[in-house]
């Protein structure tokens, strides 16, 4: 994969956890509800692995966090009762990223 794919990941991939502490949910949790194994979901979050589209349709379709959210980072589309949650939670991920040593992406 190529070093211009990497960033966009990392970014992918801080949404999805944004995503999911914004709706209140562990990893394994979601895992459960959406049927992907942990260790995969955790590699997306980190920016590992690009999000398979057709589970994040699931995921979409499940909790109203649109693909435009997930892979573009289009807030428009999302359920009003989430965005301000889903945009705090992505702000403290970057706030956090520039803290050494900061942990993200688990839970």
């Amino acid at each position: 994969m190529s070093k211009k794919r990497e960033p966009k990941r990392v970014e992918i991939g801080g949404r999805l956890t944004a995503a999911r502490e914004a709706l209140g949910l562990s990893q394994v949790a979601i895992c459960r509800e959406i049927d992907v194994s942990p260790s995969r979901w955790n590699q997306w979050e980190m920016g590992g692995k690009l999000p398979d589209p057709l589970v994040m349709a699931e995921f979409s379709r499940r909790y109203g966090i649109t693909m435009d959210w997930i892979y573009a980072g289009n807030a428009s589309g999302l359920p009003h009762s989430l965005v301000g949650k889903v945009l705090a939670s992505s702000s403290a991920q970057a706030d956090a990223k520039d803290k050494p040593g900061a942990k993200l992406g688990t839970g």
